[in-house]
């Protein structure tokens, strides 16, 4: 982590001297000696870090060098964060000058001006400096190997020279057909579809036990999602349960899967029980318990005994990797299925199919091949991750016999398991962007399921990537080459199959716990011992799960002065928020408190305290009152405030950085503000109705047309008469309206075009999604432009949904698509009766020739879709 830190901070110390020459804002110049002198120090340490960072494991003397080298480093990130920041109010005077310097935080007060501001950071630079030293000092005691850089390269390539981006990020490997189980999984059906009789109760536990990494959850996967099975359990449910084992989460889930009315609102065990017990009449279910750890039998009875009302031949799937969790569970010893390793041979063949991209197998290679494979010990995960880490070799016997031959696999009992050794090979060959990119999902609890949007945008936040659409770019590009090495599974993918969601492995979670030890704290809040350990640490990024409303944050939590990450996930208003002391966590770039303020939250005006904050989440709080002052943290890149409501301060014009807002059931009497948001690339609002529709009666509204870099648009609940000219945004590339009142046809007037006798503008030039979905009065979609060429000419899908009233014909313009790729119509009575009869007008018949004829693509036709996420912890969002 340390070698990751210190690539970032450089480049932060490069960018030093650049923002105050664009700024006018030059030091002095004995300052100026001593950031040089900083730099220079760094440059000096770094090159010993790709040693020190392999030794840290087996040596707990460079483990702890290396902890004061974090220390120092984020530090001074910080103190460049406040300088930058600095700079950039005193450049906005006019937008800031009535409140922001009377405001801010004791770290900025009385110190934007340039002898103060000068002064303060002389005085810091030179305790730094101080620190750094006395660390370099240090280094030479434990006589590293040093390797060198050159200033163009940090942070950005391998320190790996042999790095081969030999990338393909549309081959994600689905395990299910490469895990080698075809005979347990034939077993386990087996078992599955028996029927209970004898001395089984109704419900028949089946433990799957095997060590991690061995393929447990992937089997049980398969077998959950066979034809056989579905068609055998009126109910299945999934529950990730790892460690804490803990019970209301577990009947939560229950409850959700059983559709049992404002199941989230239950907070304690026994109304949760008694839920399950009552709705659970007459099912043939199938549970899964994931990732078992629990021995206590207090903890399973009262569960197991609410699933007793269930029809006979129900089951019980649990993983674990512990046998006397099916001991506990009184499962007798003939019906646990023990996960065996797989053969050599089974092993290979992953590793083939990850290592050798497009079956370029090549003969000289074999040989080392089997020997790296014969490294996997049967494990699945293993063969996984070795696999994708030679596929970026280069493809010559030197660079594989690297892996083959690396010192790190004598590390193997000096782990704490020695699953991590292929993860390490793996980790120590990213370049220094994705290593700390794959540090930072440390921050997420076991089994959430990461959003690629939003975990771009927390890198954004923690300034791994700049805001810029390239380093955006740069975001997606270290995503889905993370998920190419095997770090990501479980993905869910869009129309145009981008990976969209994701879950990582449950090793490869206690991997990344392993080297961020020392930095992240993720963990449930449940007993003194978990305050006492959050109290011993000294961490910089932290999430607490907070699982009831008896559990409250610790105050140890306030003390962390260098907290650059807090997630309090939160449930029903647990956990009361100490704002006079949260305050105090100046240092934070990253704050979600999703769904854990109390009822009627004020926010108060002193947030602006946290002004180096980039991203907030105050999700899933009702009601919300939010301060004026909020229009003050200048920093800020996301909002979040879905299923929240409240008013929108008039201040939120002043976010001059904001460039995702997410609203929930949000008021605003200043809509005209959100105009002034000219950087905004995504806006959704889950309650747009309340925002002054215009008064032509138009769902788009004036300010809309200043947002020229907006990229994603979602709108629900809206009424008007018209749309509204939403052709107009040129930026837009995706576009979806939800739940419109009063719109009955939609016209020219919708691409922005209003004379149809000239030549016709562009309308939508980047628009690549389209999206409508219950428009309750829409009847006819009609356009009359002389050219169909400017008219949406990147359209790849369009869903008409719920819309029972709409008739053909739908425009010409939509046959003149070539990109269109999806056409989906779902739940529009007057239209699917023509789909079904054989396509009853001319301009449709058109349009669905164009798709089946040129792009060879079936029309989706009224699918409907009941899906339930079981997902644990879904707080960020």
């Amino acid at each position: 982590m340390a070698e990751v830190l210190v690539s970032l901070v450089l480049q932060q110390l490069a960018s030093f001297t650049c923002q105050q020459i664009e700024h006018e804002w030059s030091l002095v110049s004995s300052v100026e000696e001593k950031v040089k002198s900083l730099y220079s120090n760094l440059e000096d340490i770094q090159m010993v870090l790709v040693d020190a960072d392999k030794r840290q494991v087996s040596e707990a003397s460079v483990k702890r060098w290396l902890d004061k080298l974090k220390e120092v480093s984020y530090e001074i990130d910080t103190t460049v964060d406040e300088w930058n920041t600095a700079i950039a109010l005193r450049s906005n005077l006019k937008l800031f000058s009535k409140v922001c310097f009377s405001t801010l935080p004791s770290l900025h007060r009385n110190h934007v001006h340039r002898p103060g501001l000068h002064r303060r950071v002389a005085s810091k630079i030179d305790r730094l400096n101080e620190k750094l030293s006395r660390i370099s000092t240090e280094k030479e005691r434990y006589t590293f190997t040093t390797q060198n850089f050159s200033r163009h390269t940090l942070g950005t390539t391998s320190y790996s020279t042999e790095y081969d981006h030999r990338k393909n990020t549309t081959s994600f490997v689905d395990v299910s057909k490469v895990c080698g189980r075809e005979r347990e999984k034939e077993i386990l059906i087996e078992k599955l579809l028996v029927s209970g009789g004898g001395d089984e109760s109704k419900h028949h536990i089946i433990p799957l036990v095997g060590m991690g990494g061995i393929g447990k959850t992937t089997l049980a996967q398969l077998v959950y999602n066979d034809e056989k099975v579905n068609d055998h359990f009126n109910l299945k449910i999934w529950v990730c349960v790892s460690d804490p084992f803990d019970e209301i989460t577990i009947a939560n889930q229950i409850c959700v899967a059983l559709k049992v009315e404002d199941a989230h609102k239950f907070v304690a065990l026994d109304p949760l029980l008694k839920q399950i017990k009552k709705n659970i009449v007459g099912k043939k279910f199938l549970l899964v318990l994931d990732d078992v750890w629990t021995e206590d039998d207090r903890r399973w009875e009262p569960l197991e005994e609410s699933l007793k009302n269930g029809v006979e031949g129900s089951k019980i799937l649990v993983t674990t990797r512990k046998k006397r969790v099916a001991t506990m569970m009184k499962v007798k010893e003939d019906r646990i299925i023990s996960i065996s390793h797989l053969s050599e041979e089974v092993c290979l063949n992953i590793f083939n199919q990850l290592a050798f991209l497009n079956n370029e197998s090549q003969e000289s290679l074999k040989e080392i091949g089997v020997k790296i494979a014969q490294k996997c010990k049967g494990l699945p995960l293993v063969a996984k991750a070795l696999g994708s880490l030679v596929r970026f070799k280069k493809p010559t016997k030197k660079h594989w016999n690297e892996v083959l031959d690396s010192k790190l696999w004598e590390l193997g009992d000096q782990v704490e398991n020695e699953v991590f050794v292929p993860f390490l090979l793996s980790y120590y060959d990213l370049p220094p962007l994705e290593k700390r990119c794959l540090l930072y999902c440390s921050i997420f609890p076991k089994d959430y399921e990461i959003d690629r949007v939003e975990l771009i945008q927390l890198w954004m936040s923690q300034g791994y990537l700049s805001s810029s659409e390239e380093d955006e770019r740069k975001g997606i590009d270290c995503f889905e080459n993370l998920a190419t090495r095997c770090f990501f599974q479980d993905f869910k993918t869009d129309e145009e199959e981008n990976i969209i969601r994701c879950k990582m492995h449950h090793i490869v979670h206690d991997f990344v716990l392993f080297l961020t030890k020392n930095d992240c704290f993720n963990s449930v809040i449940i007993t003194k011992n978990d305050e006492m350990n959050l109290l011993c640490a000294k961490v910089f990024h932290c999430t607490l799960l907070l699982e009831s409303e008896e559990h409250v944050v610790p105050s140890s939590l306030y003390s962390k002065k260098n907290l650059r990450t807090l997630s309090i996930v939160g449930k029903h208003e647990s956990g009361s928020i100490r704002w006079d002391l949260l305050l105090k966590l100046t240092c934070l770039r990253t704050l979600s408190l999703s769904g854990c303020l109390s009822q009627g939250s004020r926010i108060p005006k002193d947030i602006d305290k946290l002004i180096l904050l980039r991203y907030l989440n105050l999700s899933n709080n009702r009601p919300l009152e939010l301060p004026e002052t909020l229009g003050i943290l200048f920093n800020l890149q996301t909002l979040k405030l879905e299923e929240s409501s409240g008013w929108l301060p008039k201040e939120i014009g002043k976010l001059v950085n904001l460039r995702h807002l997410y609203l929930g059931y949000c008021h605003c009497k200043f809509p005209e503000e959100l105009g002034k948001l000219t950087g905004l690339q995504t806006l959704e609002s889950q309650y747009f109705d309340t925002l002054d529709v215009d008064r032509m009666g138009k769902v788009f509204q004036s300010w809309m047309t200043s947002l020229n870099n907006l990229k994603s648009l979602k709108l629900k609940i809206c009424s008007g008469k018209s749309l509204g000219p939403f052709g107009k945004l040129p930026s837009l590339e995706s576009l979806t309206l939800n739940i419109v009142r009063s719109v009955q046809t939609v016209s020219n007037e919708f691409l922005g075009i209003e004379d149809t006798t000239t030549e016709t503008p562009a309308a939508f030039p980047k628009l690549k999604r389209l999206h409508f979905k219950k428009f309750s009065d829409w009847i006819e979609w009609k356009s009359d432009v002389s050219s169909d060429d400017q008219i949406m000419p990147c359209l790849q899908s369009l869903k008409i949904e719920d819309c029972y009233k709409l008739e053909a014909p739908l425009p010409r313009f939509l046959q003149r698509t070539p990109p269109l790729k999806i056409l989906t119509i779902e739940y529009c009575d007057r239209l699917q009766p023509l789909l079904e009869e054989g396509l009853g007008t001319e301009e449709l018949v058109n349009i669905l020739t164009s798709l089946m004829n040129y792009l060879r693509m079936p029309l989706v036709m009224s699918m409907e879709y009941n899906h339930v996420d079981l997902t644990k912890h879904n707080s960020w969002r």
